[in-house]
């Protein structure tokens, strides 16, 4: 199969070169032939990445823990945007139904774009892509909107759990940090992100919160990018647990 591809494809480009050369009759049925090729081409994408879903479905899917009550992935590391990419000019921008860009550049050079995987050992079906450039505000962050069931039934003897991969293109400081909403006070935990390591993964614990367990309303997380001008941050396969906390 490897040859055959590899010599139509040496064709076209042949005939790619001489196209200067060719009569009009010619030109009109090379360009007729080659819309035809583009459709069954078309096809085959469309088919072939069905497939790689179907095949890859059972690597990819999220396994909870045996000590988890909770699992969750955000739609964008799941499912394909109906925009998979975007300039970021307001001051939030929606991405999927769970996340948001938060800034206060008035005139941000900031691109978010979702990003189809095909390799074996990826850990989702989509990647996110947070490019800056010039960059002039004094904060960026995604803030993740965890659905209710994380809220659910929340104490203090709870641990959140974070799993993925962050990779940048130069180094700089990133902050995770989680918050929890209980009446008319919020609970922070802040953790710096280990960028030495081949996988993201923290831990907040809530048994160092001051929470008043029955009125938790809501919960979400800040991804907090520290002096991101002219990089770009790579965010693979974000899944977060909630468990209890182990007893001795």
């Amino acid at each position: 199969m490897e040859f055959a591809l590899a010599r139509g494809a040496a064709v076209w480009r042949g005939l790619e070169r001489g196209i200067d050369t060719f009569s009009l009759e010619n030109v009109i049925s090379l360009r007729s032939r080659a819309a035809d090729l583009r459709r069954s081409l078309d096809a085959v994408i469309m088919h072939a990445d069905r497939r790689t879903d179907q095949l890859r479905q059972g690597k990819i899917q999220m396994k909870m823990p045996d000590d988890a009550d909770w699992v969750w992935r955000p739609d964008v590391f799941a499912t394909r945007l109906g925009q998979m990419s975007s300039v970021v000019k307001s001051a939030r921008h929606g991405v999927g139904t769970s996340i948001a860009v938060h800034h206060n550049d008035n005139d941000p050079e900031l691109i978010v774009r979702q990003f189809k995987n095909m390799g074996v050992d990826d850990l989702a079906p989509f990647d996110l892509f947070v490019e800056t450039y010039e960059f002039k505000g004094s904060f960026l962050s995604l803030a993740i909107d965890l659905p209710s069931e994380a809220a659910t039934g929340l104490t203090k003897n709870h641990i959140f759990e974070v799993e993925g991969k962050l990779s940048l293109d130069h180094p700089m400081p990133v902050f995770m940090r989680l918050n929890v909403k209980h009446g008319s006070n919020v609970e922070e935990l802040l953790q710096e992100i280990p960028l030495d390591a081949n996988r993201l993964y923290l831990e907040f614990d809530l048994g160092y919160c001051d929470l008043h367990e029955a009125r938790v309303e809501n919960v979400w997380l800040d991804l907090i990018f520290d002096d991101p001008s002219m990089n770009r941050a790579k965010i693979s396969g974000l899944v977060f647990y909630r468990r209890p906390r182990a007893k001795f």
